[in-house]
C-alpha cells in the first residue's frame, strides 16, 4: 500500500503481554485504550455479533491477538482488535443483551448485571494476548501489517491505511471532507476511505501551487507525500485552506450545479436534476473548473460541453493516474471552441 524504499535489513519489532479482561477495561475507561480512533470505522459488530464474542469469553475459548501501537504519550492505538474493544467496552457498561448464543442460552436476555457473580469473574479475569508495535517501525512495516490482519476485512483500502499511519494529518483531511459534502452527494458506494481519498486528491491541486513537488499522477507516493502535507499544515495555513476548499466546491456547483459522485457511474436511470459523474470525472470536472475564470464563460455552455467532452474519453483514459493530463488537454479544447 505504501512504496517500498525502505532498508531491507528493516524488521518488525514487537513486545508481547497477557492482559485480563479487567485490566484492560480500566485502560479503556481511563482512556489510555483508544476504541475507536477517528482513523478507523468505528462499531461494524452487530449485537449477535457481540453477544457471540462475550459467549467465547464465558466459554474460556481462546480469542484472536490484540495488536497496538503505543503513540508517544502512551495511548494504545489499535491496529486489529477495535470489534473486540468496542464488544468489551459496551458489555461491561450494561449496554449489550446477549443474543443468539449458541450454547450458554440460559443467559440469553441478560445483560452483565443480570449475570451469576461467578460468570462476572470469570468475564473480567479472562486473560488475552496483546502485541505492541514499536512505534519507529517504518511505515511501509506498519502498512503491510495493517493490511495482512485485515485481509478478511472488505472495507480495508489504500486510504484506510494511509489515514493510520498519517493520524495527524486527519482532522484537516476530514475539515476538507466535510465541505466537499456541503456541495457534493456522495452514492452508497462512496463512503468513508473513499470519500476521504477523494478529498485528498482534490486537494493535490492546492498542494501543487503552494509545493515544488511536481504531482502529475495520483499514485501512492504522490498521496503519500499530500498526507505529509496535511501533518505539516499550521493554524494560518489550515484556515487559508479551508476557505479555499469551500470558494473551489461553491464554484463547482455553481458551475455544474447539484452533483452527484459515484464510485462508477449507474447504468440505470437517475436524478436528471442532478450531474451524476464518477470519482474520476469528478476530479478531472474540478480541476477544470477551478482553473477557469467565472466571468469569462457562458456557464451553461461550459457545463455542457465538459459533460460532452468528458463522454468522449474512453474508460481507460478517465483514471486518477491521468487526472493532470485530462485537466490540461480538455481546458484546451474548451478554451478553444
Amino acid at each position: 500500500m505504501l512504496s517500498s524504499d525502505f532498508p531491507k535489513e528493516a524488521s518488525l519489532s514487537f513486545d508481547k503481554k497477557s492482559y485480563s479482561i479487567f485490566h484492560l477495561l480500566q485502560l479503556l475507561q481511563d482512556e489510555r485504550i483508544v476504541a475507536a480512533p477517528y482513523f478507523k470505522r468505528g462499531s461494524v459488530w452487530n449485537d449477535v455479533q457481540q453477544s457471540r464474542f462475550i459467549e467465547s469469553i464465558l466459554l474460556g475459548l481462546p480469542i484472536p491477538t490484540l495488536y497496538f501501537e503505543l503513540d508517544s504519550d502512551g495511548t494504545w492505538f489499535p491496529l486489529d482488535g477495535t470489534q473486540r474493544l468496542l464488544a468489551l467496552q459496551k458489555f461491561a457498561a450494561g449496554s449489550l443483551i446477549l443474543r443468539d448464543l449458541q450454547f450458554l442460552q440460559l443467559w440469553e436476555g441478560m445483560d452483565i448485571n443480570e449475570l451469576p457473580g461467578r460468570q462476572i469473574i470469570r468475564f473480567e479475569e479472562f486473560v488475552t494476548e496483546v502485541v505492541f508495535i514499536d512505534s519507529a517501525v517504518p511505515k511501509e512495516l506498519k502498512a503491510a501489517l495493517l493490511e495482512r490482519l485485515n485481509l478478511g476485512s472488505s472495507s480495508i483500502s489504500s486510504q484506510y491505511i494511509r489515514n493510520y499511519l498519517f493520524r495527524n494529518a486527519l482532522s484537516v483531511l476530514r475539515r476538507s471532507t466535510k465541505q466537499v459534502e456541503k456541495n457534493i452527494l456522495f452514492s452508497d458506494g462512496m463512503e468513508g476511505g473513499k470519500k476521504d481519498e477523494l478529498t485528498l486528491c482534490m486537494l493535490a491541486f492546492y498542494f501543487r501551487e503552494k509545493t515544488n513537488f511536481e504531482i502529475e499522477k495520483l499514485e501512492i507516493k504522490a498521496l503519500q507525500f499530500l498526507m505529509k502535507c496535511l501533518e505539516k499544515v499550521g493554524k494560518n495555513e489550515e484556515q487559508e485552506l479551508e476557505e479555499w476548499f469551500q470558494r473551489q466546491c461553491e464554484k463547482l456547483s455553481s458551475f455544474l450545479g447539484p452533483i452527484t459522485v459515484w464510485q462508477r457511474k449507474p447504468s440505470e436511470k437517475v436524478d436528471p436534476k442532478r450531474t451524476h459523474l464518477s470519482a474520476d470525472e469528478f476530479l478531472i470536472s474540478f480541476g477544470l473548473v477551478i482553473s477557469q475564470e467565472e466571468n469569462s464563460c457562458n456557464k451553461q455552455k461550459y457545463k455542457e460541453t465538459l459533460l460532452s467532452k468528458l463522454s468522449l474519453l474512453k474508460p481507460k483514459e478517465i483514471s486518477r493516474q491521468r487526472v493532470f493530463d485530462q485537466v490540461r488537454s480538455i481546458y484546451k479544447e474548451l478554451n478553444n471552441d
